[in-house]
């Protein structure tokens, strides 16, 4: 890039009257609220000559009406382009030559069928990201077009990857995403409008867990598994651990047991004296249970 940048700068300053000329790039003209696509299309672009004229509208791509399809080189702001000329007329120039990308676009159309949908394959790439996505749009000639997306697949420098995929009706969120990074794999479900979670799942080298709405969660490492919902807890160790309403199960058996040593009975003769004359079956049972819960 740096020997290119160094070329274009010296034909600038010999300002030779070529049919191609160098030109700094002023403004890169984004389309904002009025994209069909994404918010930061560009497919025209301000440059300066070496002479300060400027030219506006430069295109980026052979025609700047039709947006649906096409691959775009958006270069940096104020870098340096190479500018041709369509029949020797200004207005109607192209940049022919980048030194310094920003973005890279391209956009691929099926032609719609008979009930009226067009397919897009859709791929963007810059310095931080690479993303592919499949989406629908309508070809309505009466009205704005639409689009919905299908499948996100984006790849991010900070070694993030997310996978996205979408109904098929008009809603904006994804039903499933998956999600990768150097830590951990996440994946979560929605409901039908991808409005509402209804399960997530997450691993990584220490732990899986899992989330369900409105119900249970489980984790599990190697050492333990919990799980929980509401005031039920359930958790495994070397040992069951079981709470139920901020009783724990082996309270309870404890207190049965002690309670059933202390038994007496009445009889004819009397009160039965306490502990009965089989305490230390009891007495088994209990140390089996503290064996088992914790």
């Amino acid at each position: 890039m740096g020997e290119i940048t160094q070329l274009i700068k010296s034909i600038a300053q010999q300002d030779q009257a070529v049919q191609t000329f160098p030109a700094k790039v002023i403004a890169i003209n984004r389309e904002s609220g009025e994209s069909i696509h994404e918010p930061n299309d560009a497919y025209t672009v301000d440059v300066m000559k070496a002479d300060g004229a400027i030219l506006k509208n430069v295109r980026l791509k052979a025609s700047v009406q039709d947006k649906d399809q096409g691959i775009i080189f958006i270069p940096k702001d104020e870098s340096w382009v190479m500018v041709s000329i369509i029949e020797t007329i200004e207005t109607r120039g192209f940049i022919s030559q980048y030194s310094e990308i920003e973005r890279i676009y391209l956009l691929l159309k099926d032609e719609a069928s008979s009930e009226g949908i067009d397919s897009y394959f859709q791929m963007e790439i810059n310095p931080s990201t690479f993303q592919v996505k499949f989406k629908e749009g309508s070809n309505s000639t009466t009205e704005s077009p639409s689009f919905k997306d299908l499948v996100n697949f984006q790849f991010n420098a900070d070694k993030t990857l997310k996978i996205e995929f979408f109904n098929d009706e008009e809603e904006p969120n994804p039903l499933v995403t998956a999600s990768l990074d150097d830590s951990q794999i996440a994946f979560s479900f929605n409901d039908t409008d991808g409005t509402s979670l209804l399960q997530e799942t997450k691993l990584d080298k220490e732990e899986v867990s899992i989330i369900f709405s409105e119900g249970y969660e489980a984790s599990i490492t190697k050492d333990l598994v919990k799980i929980h919902k509401d005031e039920l807890n359930l958790e495994l160790n070397q040992k069951f651990k079981i709470e139920a309403g901020g009783t724990d199960l082996k309270a309870a058996v404890t207190q049965l047991i002690d309670a059933i040593k202390n038994l007496t009975v009445t009889t004819p003769s009397g009160p039965s004296v306490a502990p009965p004359i089989n305490v230390g079956e009891f007495i088994d049972a209990q140390m089996t249970f503290n064996q088992i819960l914790e």
